[in-house]
């Protein structure tokens, strides 16, 4: 681990990089890191799960479970919710061209 103070650096060693990640307030028991990409796991059977289909943190994300047929639909219930906007503008920018020299 890189810590810095002005200019000055310094890394440390994390022996446990479970006690470095963990948050005690979501989860009571032990959990499991996936240190490519930073993500934790109940068990180890999702953390193996995980570990086949992961491409790390600067790759794209991926989806491991698609939606089943029929339940793959969304739709928009909350219309109490919705801000009613007096005045919509529909505006072109690539229409304005200047003059050039």
């Amino acid at each position: 681990m890189l810590t810095e103070s002005g200019d000055i650096q310094h890394y440390s060693y994390v022996k446990r990089i479970g006690a470095l990640l963990y948050d005690q307030t979501k989860h009571n028991g032990r959990k499991h890191f996936r240190l490519l990409c930073l993500s934790s796991f109940t068990t180890k059977e999702i953390l193996k799960r995980h570990e086949e289909v992961c491409n790390g943190i600067n790759s794209w994300p991926t989806r491991t479970e698609m939606p089943k047929q029929g339940k793959n639909l969304i739709f928009f219930q909350n219309y109490n919710k919705q801000l009613k906007a007096p005045y919509v503008i529909y505006a072109d920018f690539e229409a304005i061209v200047g003059k050039m020299q």
